[in-house]
């Protein structure tokens, strides 16, 4: 008789090609996974999201969070930051911004999810995204911290908005760091 392969022993080769980068070889195990009538779960899938962000290759990070939903499986806020993640590292900051509004409803972002997304608007220099992200985080009780206030403020010198990036840095809540100053300063300098 022979041994067949179960859910454990495909997410541990999952996880091993995640950790060494192999991104092909984690979605192709994902694929035998579900070809095998195996469920997969949300350790599995979000160890694929991570290794086709850290490959580059958002796109599929996507497919992978709507399998899931097809397959029934609710993506957890790991899964998801896993997802809007891999966007931010391409620059993607409109598909980070449209996995945050597809959020199912009950399932609240955190401040990785905020602070992703918000990395990805500053990367894409698209400041005014930044500013409502940064003020939808401080009306929905969510805290921002340092990466959120730097982001927006950093958003706002690549887009030649000086008198924005000194605003982010006269919010009574926010203790700036040296990341925000820098931003500030070199937005004024433009």
């Amino acid at each position: 008789s022979s041994l067949l392969p179960d859910l454990i022993s495909y997410s541990a080769v999952i996880t091993a090609m995640e950790e060494s980068g192999r991104w092909e070889v984690a979605l192709d195990f994902l694929r035998q996974l579900r070809g095998a009538e195996l469920q997969p779960d949300s350790g599995a899938c979000g160890a694929v999201l991570t290794a086709c962000g850290r490959g580059g290759r958002w796109e599929i990070s996507i497919d992978v969070l709507a399998g899931m939903e097809h397959a029934h499986l609710r993506p957890d806020i790991f899964c998801s930051n896993r997802a809007i993640s891999a966007a931010e590292e391409k620059e993607q900051w409109a598909v980070a911004i449209a996995l945050l509004r597809g959020m199912r409803v009950g399932f609240q972002p955190d401040l990785v999810t905020l602070n992703s997304v918000a990395s990805a608007i500053e990367k894409g220099r698209a400041w005014d995204r930044a500013l409502v992200l940064l003020t939808g985080m401080l009306s929905c009780w969510l805290v921002p911290d340092v990466i959120s206030y730097s982001a927006t403020t950093s958003a706002a010198e690549k887009g030649g908005k000086w008198q924005w990036a000194l605003a982010v840095l006269d919010i009574p809540s926010f203790l700036p760091g040296i990341i925000a100053y820098n931003a500030a300063a070199s937005a004024c300098h433009r």
